[in-house]
């Protein structure tokens, strides 16, 4: 038997048929329901009542071969009757050709490919079909027990492939409801996720403007530390526990020695963090700026305050009582852990001033790299680093624990030389590397 080399007919000679008993293997063909195909898993019961539709004159009976073996079997002798059964009668499981005198029925081969059913050639005495147009080629004088038999095959292939291909529609669709509900839940998070952003951008300009009164230099960011980590639910709580005031410069916010029953947070302004003398003097160990906290180790240390608060320009702070800031802690952890660097960056800031004022014995090292420390938060221009001072010469003094006119001996002296420029609040660096060597080098050594 001829098998034309195509995908789906490559392996459809599944051998003859044998007795379900396990007898020798017998000519006969008998009734489909005791034989089952040799080469494979697929038993001829399988396949009772499929329905084939032949086209052509039927000179050699295998008509009625097909119809002992269990087939439904429509035989068609014209295109008309041919095209009104294969569209009126169902599914047809396979479309047979008897092979005749003249050309090929392309027009009919045409609608049995359309209908998606494979195409068997019983060829005659003369073969001049295209073997390669069909599925399966049954030549002349061939025994019925094999070509019955990968006529069975080939249909089972075909129903194996239509159901594969129904499975792959049904996870396709079933794949494209789920991609679809996905995309829906997707651009409703977007739409959400917008909104919830522009509610908070609305709340956070109107929560980060300054209070009226306060002064507008160093007004709090968006972009701040302790507000940038937390979460719009964290920073609405905060909002509300915060009780905002304007304070005019020289008001003190807590003294030395007071127990920590708030928390401050400076929205706007600068507040300038002192240690007094028993004799009067005063020491300046920071000057405050937006966006820091004010008691913070007092609050977590539950211990009296160890400096005095003292707002410097007409400042916007926030106070919250210092239980319900530690309960607010507690409940986000994103605000713990902000309110710990926060505590670390203080630390350093401390410790860093002690070694400008401790290490250096020269004023004018003290000056340099206290002036070196202020450019850190200064504003890059052409001309240098701008700082804006908002300090008297005698409270710059009490920075580094000299006088008034030491700091306007040191500062003429700095401009004598083209190395800053003072006017008014603002101080401008012109030249860093030469405020560092009056600093005596790098001051982070």
């Amino acid at each position: 038997m001829i098998v034309p080399k195509n995908p789906l007919r490559s392996s459809l000679h599944l051998g003859a048929w044998a007795p379900h008993d396990g007898s020798p293997t017998s000519c006969s063909i008998g009734h489909p329901a005791r034989r089952f195909i040799a080469h494979g898993p697929l038993f001829v019961e399988d396949f009772m009542g499929s329905r084939i539709v032949h086209y052509g004159l039927d000179e050699h009976y295998r008509l009625r071969t097909l119809r002992n073996a269990g087939y439904t079997v429509d035989n068609c002798n014209s295109l008309s009757e041919f095209k009104w059964v294969l569209y009126s009668g169902g599914r047809a499981d396979a479309v047979a050709f008897t092979e005749a005198d003249g050309a090929a029925p392309l027009t009919a081969m045409s609608l049995a490919r359309h209908r998606r059913s494979p195409l068997v050639l019983f060829q005659g005495w003369m073969p001049h079909y295209q073997e390669k147009d069909f599925n399966l080629v049954v030549p002349m004088l061939t025994a019925p027990e094999n070509w019955l038999g990968d006529i069975a095959g080939l249909i089972g292939k075909t129903r194996q492939l239509v159901r594969d291909s129904q499975e792959m529609r049904a996870r396709s669709h079933l794949l494209r409801e789920e991609t679809s509900a996905l995309l829906t839940r997707t651009f409703q998070e977007m739409e959400r996720a917008h909104r919830e952003r522009q509610i908070n951008r609305d709340f956070k300009v109107d929560f980060l403007r300054p209070a009226k009164g306060a002064h507008s230099f160093g007004i709090v960011q968006e972009t701040n530390g302790f507000l940038a980590a937390l979460s719009p639910a964290a920073l609405r709580e905060f909002r509300s526990m915060m009780k905002r005031s304007a304070y005019p410069s020289g008001t003190a916010l807590f003294s030395r020695g007071q127990l920590p029953h708030d928390v401050w947070f400076i929205f706007a302004g600068a507040v300038k963090l002192a240690v007094d003398a028993a004799d009067g003097r005063r020491f300046i160990l920071h000057i405050a700026r937006a966006g820091e906290f004010l008691g913070l180790p007092s609050a977590f240390a539950c211990s009296a305050h160890q400096m005095t608060a003292e707002a410097g320009l007409h400042c916007d702070v926030g106070c919250a009582r210092t239980i319900e800031f530690l309960d607010f802690l507690e409940r986000f952890p994103e605000a713990f852990r902000a309110a710990a660097l926060e505590l670390g960056r203080s630390y350093n800031q401390t410790c860093t001033r002690l070694r400008t004022v401790g290490v250096n014995l020269r004023v004018q090292a003290r000056l340099a790299g206290l002036l070196l420390e202020w450019a850190e938060r200064g504003i890059d221009s052409e001309r240098g680093t701008e700082i804006h001072l908002g300090l008297t010469q005698e409270e710059i003094g009490q920075c580094i624990g000299t006088t008034r006119e030491s700091v306007t001996r040191i500062l003429h002296d700095l401009q004598q030389r083209h190395i800053v420029e003072v006017k008014g609040p603002t101080l401008t660096i012109f030249n860093r590397a030469a405020l560092e060597n009056c600093a005596g080098g790098d001051i982070d050594e």
